[in-house]
């Protein structure tokens, strides 16, 4: 009998794209997990996910984290405005 190796992969998905929703849906389809990223707001003035859509992910069972307030670059930023993003 062959030993069987149990192999462990983690995804995560950073900056909150609505696009997220497809990604969930494919994971949830084929039983896989994943972790979001997503800021509150984009810099770059792209969309981000709403809090329905994080609400959405969340009650199906995928990691929401945050990702910063802004989206911004941290090591631009003082020490005490990298404390408020993050």
């Amino acid at each position: 009998m062959m030993n069987e190796q149990k192999v462990t992969a983690t995804f995560s998905w950073d900056d909150g794209h609505p696009i997220d929703i497809r990604i969930a849906q494919l994971f949830n389809k084929y039983g896989l997990s994943c972790t979001f990223y997503v800021p509150k707001f984009n810099s770059e003035n792209l969309p981000t996910l709403n809090s329905s859509d994080l609400r959405h992910l969340s009650l199906d069972s995928f990691d929401i984290h945050s990702h910063t307030l802004n989206h911004t670059y941290l090591k631009n930023l003082p020490a005490d405005q990298q404390a408020v993003e993050i």
